[in-house]
């Protein structure tokens, strides 16, 4: 497929979620979901670009592991011996009072500021927020 595309740029945007604790082992990350918007400069029929946009999204193995379910194996090795996982439950905890969260630590007038640090990587600008949105821009 010969098309000439003279400029791409994509804006992923994604909406992460977090819950659970690590002190009690029970975290769980998770996406509520991926947005991307590709923009794309050509001189070629738009036909021929929805060809190759068609191609390159179905052939990305991220974004089609993403978007169907994909059964993930795992295993752990310590010290060169197998760790079986489910040996070893997660310490019964009491229920006092919650502890404190770093996104408390952020809250005023009820709304939520998390702190944000850019991080410049390989052409790409990636703000981390915690659970809160996430964008990464690739020219």
């Amino acid at each position: 497929m010969k098309v000439d595309i003279t400029s791409a740029r994509v804006h992923v945007s994604v909406r992460f979620t977090r819950e659970g604790s690590v002190l009690a082992q029970t975290i769980r990350a998770g996406a509520e979901g991926i947005e991307t918007r590709l923009e794309v400069e050509s001189p070629d029929a738009p036909a021929k670009v929805a060809g190759v946009v068609r191609n390159a999204e179905n052939g990305c193995y991220v974004m089609q592991a993403l978007a169907s379910p994909t059964p993930v194996a795992t295993s752990v090795a310590l010290n060169g011996a197998e760790l079986d996982l489910t040996a070893y439950p997660p310490p019964a905890r009491d229920e006092g009072p919650p502890h404190p969260t770093a996104r408390q630590g952020c809250q005023r007038e009820g709304v939520a500021r998390p702190a944000a640090r850019p991080r410049r990587t390989s052409g790409a600008t990636t703000w981390c927020f915690g659970r809160d949105l996430l964008t990464i821009s690739c020219v």
